[in-house]
């Protein structure tokens, strides 16, 4: 471990980032916990992002996602985010991602953004049936008029400026049956789904999982290891991207991720999660632990 304000050396590679460039989301999905948590869309400062990437002291990032838990397309500079992308890494980044809701954008910005092809992949978040009435009900107040719009104007863009991104839905169903009725809708416009099992989330206003609620035991998936990264839209380095205030870990504007990494702060959260877990506000009562497959979520597809 190295100490405390120590430099790591520099051949380190993380396996993902997720940094959050929009803090909170106007829909109120049911499942989520920015529905009752964040009430209020804030946005980083691109000069601040750029100073975070600058302290991000590694070689590599395999996967890069510009989301945590907030809508990417709410930030009102993207072209200034993907400028800061261009210029301020001391890393290589392997793959690049965005995700949105698909009830707004600023197809001006977003058209800047795909011209540059850096962007690998467009993600759309869906859940449901893959019916109008339950993509409404899950996620208030989102239209499926406008979601329909969105993916078919993404694709026609996508086409025209930058043909190798990929388009893709993570698409939260509740029967395999219903794997079928996405796909009617979304393969034929040019997007993959991806689906996934409901994730019962601290904070979020409803459980619909079917299942008993059972908190994780020991250090969970998202702590353990130190390889993957997950940033608040103010540059505060969290634990995971199951929740988006279960702890603090250090200001990532200001400070190296190997300091933070190898910090006492997180290092004393990782042995609470250890021996004390119960008594944690939010982590104890998260389904997450060191028995958890994050891969048992996904739907064969």
């Amino acid at each position: 471990m190295v100490a405390e304000g120590a430099s790591a050396p520099l051949n380190r590679v993380l396996a993902s980032v997720h940094f959050d460039i929009v803090g909170g989301c106007q829909l109120r999905c049911v499942g989520c916990p920015n529905s009752t948590i964040l009430n209020k869309v804030t946005r980083i400062e691109p000069s601040v992002f750029g100073s975070c990437l600058a302290n991000i002291d590694v070689d590599h990032v395999a996967i890069f996602r510009l989301f945590n838990y907030g809508e990417s397309l709410l930030h009102d500079d993207l072209p200034a985010i993907f400028d800061e992308l261009e210029t301020a890494p001391r890393f290589s980044i392997g793959f690049l991602e965005m995700s949105t809701n698909a009830q707004f954008a600023r197809w001006d910005q977003l058209e800047d953004v795909l011209r540059r092809r850096r962007l690998n992949r467009l993600v759309v978040s869906c859940d449901g049936d893959g019916t109008p009435a339950s993509y409404e009900r899950l996620r208030p107040p989102a239209t499926w008029e406008k979601f329909m719009a969105f993916l078919v104007k993404a694709r026609r863009l996508r086409d025209q400026l930058c043909p190798d991104m990929e388009l893709m839905t993570r698409t939260v169903v509740f029967d395999v049956a219903h794997t079928a009725a996405w796909k009617t809708v979304l393969e034929p416009l040019g997007w993959r789904p991806e689906f996934r099992w409901w994730i019962n989330l601290v904070g979020a206003s409803e459980d619909l999982s079917g299942r008993n609620w059972q908190p994780g035991e020991g250090t969970c998936p998202f702590v353990r290891g130190g390889d993957n990264l997950y940033v608040d839209w103010n540059g505060t380095v969290v634990p995971c991207c199951a929740h988006p205030h279960a702890g603090d870990f250090g200001d990532l504007s200001t400070q190296k991720w190997s300091a933070i990494v190898s910090s006492a702060k997180r290092a004393d959260f990782g042995e609470q999660l250890e021996t004390n877990r119960a008594a944690m506000d939010i982590c104890g009562k998260c389904e997450f632990g060191a028995k958890s497959d994050l891969g048992a979520y996904l739907v064969p597809s």
